[in-house]
């Protein structure tokens, strides 16, 4: 059986009364000790080599990717029924890829 971790390490975090008591209930929710899910929390999405050497940033890309072509997919068929024209959905859409390239970059 392998030999649980000792875990005697604490970090002190201040915070306001409100902001606990939503931490806590987080935890709750999320059936955790409040230790437990701060961990999960500040470890979600962190990755250092062998999260890469496990796929886990590819699957991850991918899963944005997915949520991304449903999205756009979703928001055609909403501009298709509200602006019942192809090049308003068009114009619209070029809109919104250059804000996207102003806010995040060229590719």
């Amino acid at each position: 059986m392998p030999k649980a971790k000792i875990k005697n390490e604490e970090i002190r975090v201040y915070l306001s009364v409100a902001q606990k008591n939503k931490l806590k209930r987080l935890a709750e929710l999320s059936q955790k000790s409040l230790s437990a899910y701060l961990l999960e929390a500040a470890f979600t999405g962190y990755s250092d080599k062998s999260d890469d050497d496990n796929g886990t940033i590819g699957k991850r890309l991918t899963r944005i990717m997915k949520t991304q072509l449903v999205m756009t997919q979703l928001m055609l068929l909403i501009g298709a029924e509200q602006l019942k024209s192809q090049d308003q959905i068009m114009k619209y859409y070029q809109e919104c890829v250059e804000d996207a390239d102003n806010r995040f970059g060229r590719e």
